[in-house]
């Protein structure tokens, strides 16, 4: 499911995530061992396919948000 506004704090915003934020940058993080050693995508290695095709059944979905934390500033 797709937010149609930002969720805004004072340094931060929420706001859904889309094709256009698969960077080479958040595959390397997401692949990160320390980053992800508390979840479950810790299992898989991932590439800009597998999360294309997550971002875009969690944005089809009617249950799922999937979110991203971006600075303000």
């Amino acid at each position: 499911m797709i937010l149609t506004k930002k969720i805004e704090g004072n340094n931060i915003y929420l706001q859904s995530l889309t094709l256009k934020n698969i960077s080479k940058n958040y595959v390397n993080w997401l692949n990160d061992k320390e980053i992800n050693k508390f979840l479950e995508t810790r299992h898989s290695l991932h590439d800009k396919q597998s999360i294309k095709k997550f971002i875009i059944s969690c944005n089809k979905s009617d249950t799922t948000y999937l979110l991203g934390i971006f600075c303000s500033k």
